[in-house]
């Protein structure tokens, strides 16, 4: 696997918008919306855990950022399936980060807990936080123009 795989996540792909969203993941749990922001956010929940949230540009309604996962991972994976998304991207959730780097190499950039990969268009990043064993918790997708 390469971090370019990335192009696509969940289903959705660079330069989509909420039309394919609400196509693959029905209405959001929430929305956020506030007249200030140039965005907005739809969240998705299983149980009480939020497992997704994609913010969109206000202007274009593209997708900007895929933020994937929650501490209850089983949550996560349990919405996974119930709508229906296969994406082995997606199971690099849980993982230990030496298994990520494995498969995409060493990251472009390293902070406490959090892993970076990017190319020009879109940046990937991995938070396994050391309190979590660097396992991973959350993947955020963020695409540009």
């Amino acid at each position: 696997m390469k971090k370019e795989a990335f192009q696509s996540f969940l289903g959705v792909n660079r330069g989509e918008g909420v039309e394919r969203v609400t196509t693959l993941f029905g209405n959001p749990d929430e929305e956020y919306n506030n007249s200030e922001n140039h965005y907005i956010i739809y969240y998705y929940r299983f149980g009480d855990s939020d497992v997704l949230s994609i913010s969109f540009g206000k202007e274009t309604m593209v997708v900007e950022t895929i933020y994937f996962g929650h501490r209850r991972i089983q949550n996560t994976f349990d919405w996974l399936e119930s709508v229906g998304i296969d994406d082995p991207k997606a199971y690099l959730l849980d993982k230990h980060i030496d298994e990520i780097i494995d498969l995409l190499g060493v990251p472009d950039e390293e902070e406490p807990d959090d892993f970076f990969y990017r190319t020009d268009n879109m940046e990937v990043n991995f938070y396994c936080p050391e309190e979590n064993d660097f396992f991973c918790r959350r993947i955020m997708v963020s695409w540009f123009a």
